[in-house]
């Protein structure tokens, strides 16, 4: 399986690896984060599971919440730390703006072009960043805090 080389390549090369979910909100939950946490090998280590939360497909009002707390709880159960990554927009429209996640670290959608963990506009009770996406063009580049890589 190309994820586990993937892995196993990145470990070697002395990197820490995170693994990274995207959140398909119309299907079970604990079907979903079982099956790709089955993905990392045993041994594995992976420093944090950040759950992808941008798309919209089957994120139905009131849906969004209690899919992340599931998820949380499989993540916290199998030994990993959950992070989210999103957008500042689309957690507002999803989620309420729910506070509910402000203790899990932040990886922010931003793309404002500076490679910067400040934070300009808080939300969602989070008032600092783990993680920030500043660009997508011409391919995706983050900056993160040390704390989580």
């Amino acid at each position: 399986m190309l994820a586990r080389q993937q892995i196993r390549d990145a470990r070697a090369f002395g990197a820490s690896v995170s693994g990274y979910v995207w959140a398909y909100w119309g299907v079970d939950a604990l079907e979903h984060i079982n099956s790709a946490l089955d993905v990392a090998p045993p041994g594995s280590n992976l420093k944090m599971i950040w759950i992808d939360c941008e798309d919209d497909a089957g994120a139905a009002p009131g849906t969004v919440g209690p899919w992340l707390v599931t998820a949380r709880e499989i993540i916290e159960a199998r030994g990993y730390r959950m992070g989210i990554y999103t957008g500042r927009y689309w957690w507002q429209d999803k989620t309420g703006n729910s506070e509910v996640f402000a203790d899990l670290p932040l990886w922010l959608a931003d793309y404002d072009n500076v490679d910067t963990l400040e934070m300009r506009y808080p939300f969602g009770g989070w008032t600092t960043l783990a993680g920030k996406q500043y660009t997508s063009d011409p391919i995706d580049l983050d900056v993160f805090s040390s704390t989580v890589i």
